[in-house]
C-alpha cells in the first residue's frame, strides 16, 4: 500500500526528536562544563599574575622606598577599576601597567529547528489505518475512471533525483519511488508538476498527504472543482491547500468512489457494514474524522 516518503508512521518521527533533544541535552551539559573549566583555568592564571606583580612591589619598596612628597615623581602605587571595562590599572615608579580581565566565555546560543506540521499524530494514524493505506495506484486509476478524467498513471522508480518530465508523463499522476513508500506528483498536459515536496505546498513537518493533492488537481483539471491548490504559498493560501487535500478524501467518498474501490481491489481489507456492500467501518471512521477536524 502506497503511502508518501518518510511519514509511514508519525510516531516514528517523535521518537528521533525526542532522542535529538536527548543529545542537544548532552551537548548543552558539555558546553557548559567546558565553559565553567575555562573559567577556572583563567581566574588562576589571573590570580597567580596579580600575586607575583604585588612580590615585585612589596620588594621595590623594600629596597628603595616610596617617597609621598609632592617633589617626589614617585607615587604610591594606585589599584583602581575603569569605568568602562574590568581592567585593573596600577601606576608603578612612572610607569602604568594594565592588567586585562578575565575573560568571559559566553554560552553559545544553539539554534533549534523546529518543523512547522498541522496534522496531529491521532489525526495521522487514524487517517492512515482507515483510508491513506489503501491508495496507489490501483486506487487512484479507479477513482479517476469513476470521475470521467481521461488522466492517466504512471511511475518512475527514483523519487527525489529523477524531474526529467518527458511527454510520457504528461497528463498523469506519477507515482515515484517504490510501491509500498512511493512520492506521488501530478503532471498537467503541458509538462508542469505539481508535488507537495516539490511546491512547498504544506508544512515541512507534514507528509502522507501527496496522493491527495495530486488527485485533487487532476480532478481540478477535468472538471471536479476541489479547491484551490498553490505551489510556494503565502500563509494563507497553505491554509487553503490544506482544506482542499482534505475536501478531496472527502469528495472520493460521498461519491461513493472510494468504497467501489475497495471492493474492486481490497475487498478483504475492509469491514463491511451493510448487504449491498456500499459502506464499511473504516470509511465512516476516516469521514468523522475529516469532517472533525479544522485547517
Amino acid at each position: 500500500m502506497a503511502f508518501c516518503q518518510t511519514r509511514k508512521n508519525k510516531k516514528q518521527l517523535i521518537n528521533l526528536r525526542i532522542a535529538a533533544d536527548a543529545l542537544s541535552s548532552i551537548a548543552d551539559f558539555a558546553m557548559q562544563a567546558a565553559t565553567a573549566l575555562f573559567r577556572a583555568k583563567q581566574a588562576n592564571v589571573s590570580n597567580n599574575q596579580t600575586r607575583k606583580l604585588n612580590r615585585n612591589v612589596e620588594k621595590i619598596n623594600e629596597n628603595e622606598g616610596i617617597d609621598k612628597t609632592p617633589a617626589n615623581n614617585n607615587k604610591p602605587v594606585k589599584s583602581n577599576k575603569t569605568a568602562k571595562s574590568d581592567s585593573r590599572v596600577i601606576s608603578l615608579r612612572g610607569k602604568t601597567i594594565k592588567i586585562k580581565p578575565v575573560a568571559v566565555v559566553k554560552k553559545p546560543k544553539m539554534k533549534v529547528v523546529k518543523e512547522e506540521e498541522r496534522l496531529s499524530v491521532e489525526f495521522v494514524d487514524t487517517m492512515y489505518e482507515n483510508m491513506w493505506k489503501f491508495i496507489n495506484l490501483d486506487t487512484i486509476k479507479f477513482i479517476l475512471k469513476q470521475a470521467k478524467c481521461n488522466t492517466r498513471v504512471t511511475h518512475k522508480d527514483d523519487v527525489w533525483n529523477d524531474d526529467n518530465w518527458t511527454k510520457e508523463f504528461y497528463n498523469s499522476i506519477c507515482q515515484k519511488g517504490p510501491d509500498n513508500e512511493g512520492h506521488y506528483v501530478y503532471v498537467n498536459r503541458n509538462g508542469y508538476v505539481l508535488g507537495t515536496y516539490e511546491g512547498q505546498m504544506i508544512d515541512s513537518g507534514d507528509d502522507g498527504i501527496c496522493h491527495g493533492a495530486a488527485l485533487a488537481a487532476a480532478l481540478n483539471d477535468c472538471g471536479h472543482y476541489i479547491g484551490p491548490l498553490k505551489m510556494n504559498p503565502t500563509p494563507e493560501e497553505k491554509a487553503a491547500n490544506y482544506r482542499t487535500i482534505m475536501n478531496l478524501y472527502k469528495y472520493i467518498i460521498k461519491q461513493g468512489w472510494w468504497n467501489e474501490a475497495i471492493r474492486t481491489f481490497l475487498y478483504d481489507e475492509d469491514h463491511w457494514l451493510d448487504t449491498d456492500e456500499s459502506k464499511t467501518k473504516e470509511t465512516n471512521i476516516a469521514l468523522k474524522t475529516l469532517k472533525a477536524t479544522r485547517f
